[in-house]
């Protein structure tokens, strides 16, 4: 199948190969989310700034899991000043 000597030039071909491949994929998906950001009409901010207008509504949607993540620590924070405070 693969001759010993050459075998990691192989793999690196082969590697190559899926990283440009993995690449175009990932290009070609940008183009689609700024055709259909451009040729939306609802939301302003998606129209006037495609593909980095979903970054709000990305961070809108996972600002459910991490407000409370956050808050637990700033209030963890008051209380540990106020005992401070108190001694």
């Amino acid at each position: 199948m693969f001759s010993g000597q050459f075998f990691g030039l192989e793999v690196l071909s082969w590697m190559a190969t899926i990283f440009v491949f993995v690449v175009g994929l990932l290009i070609l998906f940008l183009i689609g989310v700024y055709i259909t950001d451009i040729s939306q009409i609802k939301q302003a901010i998606r129209r006037n700034y495609p593909v980095i207008g979903h970054f709000r509504y990305y961070f809108e949607h996972i600002d459910t899991f991490f407000s409370p993540v956050l808050l637990h620590h700033v209030q963890r924070r008051n209380a540990i000043t106020m005992v401070n405070s108190l001694c």
